[in-house]
């Protein structure tokens, strides 16, 4: 269930924090053959998709080829601020309108 496989590729979402995806980091991705680190670079949107080459299932004429891994990131919010991280997120507001 947590893949969608179109021929030789398989597609799945993982999410990723707002600071990871402001700021850049790593989140795990789950692959057929375990985990692996995905890089995110700084300023990723909401919904950008990665290709993660060879990680799809094997080709059928030749089982050493793999289609490839679409892996979609979508942000995770946070739902609980405390009040420093909202006054944070205020001033980040006002320095983008000032």
């Amino acid at each position: 269930p947590r893949f969608e496989r179109r021929d030789d590729d398989l597609y799945t979402t993982v999410t990723a924090d707002l600071y990871t995806m402001v700021l850049g980091g790593e989140v795990q991705v789950p692959t057929m053959n375990g985990n692996v680190v995905l890089t995110i670079p700084p300023g990723t949107q909401n919904g950008r998709t990665f290709r993660l080459r060879g990680k799809g299932m094997p080709r059928l004429r030749n089982a050493e080829q793999h289609g490839d891994l679409y892996v979609k990131v979508e942000v995770q919010l946070p739902t609980r601020l405390t009040p420093e991280q909202l006054q944070l997120f205020e001033q980040l507001r006002k320095a983008r309108e000032g």
